[in-house]
């Protein structure tokens, strides 16, 4: 059985590492990872350096992306040219909710005007059994970034554990935060998963905080052999 030949849409965070697990349990064959980044980012949710790293531990090809407008053209023909290049058949993606007022899923928009599938594993689950997926195999993901009006900085850099969850879930009750963070309220960066040859280590870090947002800022980071 020939097995399906896709890339992975790539951030660093926990719902694009748990699409490219469950792609992987799916068939699908892996050819890489893309990054589109935002002209004039320094990408500070998701550090490029970690994700440098990750695709590293993955062992795969990671291409990074500067997105230009006009958006919606600059989209289709990037995902164009990545599918005759790399002759792929789908893109993978985290996507989990509709964002930024579009009432449909506007990567599977975009790869539809180019003949391209995609294939979004964690398309409108339930919070609670995208976390819960994490958890149970394992992944490990720490906070890169928070709204400061939701969550402060001693957050930043911590382990999303299963109690850490729980403290989110008391937070939510108040406040009405998203369980994920969809809408901003936090962002993470996968330091371990079950796809990882190699687990990521920080070795030196900061947090820089503004009126808005705490940032997780890594000096240093490395990647571990791991131990079976």
């Amino acid at each position: 059985m020939t097995r399906k030949k896709a890339i992975v849409s790539w951030t660093g965070g926990k719902d694009c590492a748990l699409a490219l697990f469950i792609a992987g349990q799916s068939g699908f064959e892996i050819t890489g990872l893309v990054t589109f980044i935002p002209a004039g980012s320094d990408f500070r949710a998701h550090p490029l350096i970690m994700i440098e790293k990750q695709a590293e531990a993955l062992n795969l090809p990671w291409i990074k992306i500067v997105i230009e407008k006009p958006y919606q053209r600059f989209y289709e023909k990037s995902l164009d040219n990545i599918r005759q290049i790399y002759d792929i058949e789908y893109l993978i993606t985290g996507d989990i909710d509709f964002i930024g007022g579009f009432f449909t899923n506007y990567m599977e928009d975009r790869c539809r005007a180019v003949g391209l599938n995609i294939f979004n594993p964690v398309w409108q689950k339930s919070r609670e059994e995208i976390m819960e997926l994490l958890f149970e195999n394992k992944f490990e993901f720490i906070f890169s970034l928070s709204n400061a009006n939701v969550l402060d900085a001693a957050w930043i850099g911590k382990n999303i554990t299963r109690e850490m969850f729980t403290e989110l879930r008391k937070i939510a009750r108040v406040n009405g935060m998203d369980l994920c963070g969809e809408n901003g309220e936090f962002h993470s960066m996968v330091m371990n998963s079950p796809d990882f040859q190699k687990k990521l280590i920080v070795n030196s870090s900061g947090i820089i905080s503004d009126d808005e947002f705490h940032y997780l800022v890594i000096e240093k980071i490395s990647l571990q052999l791991k131990i079976n």
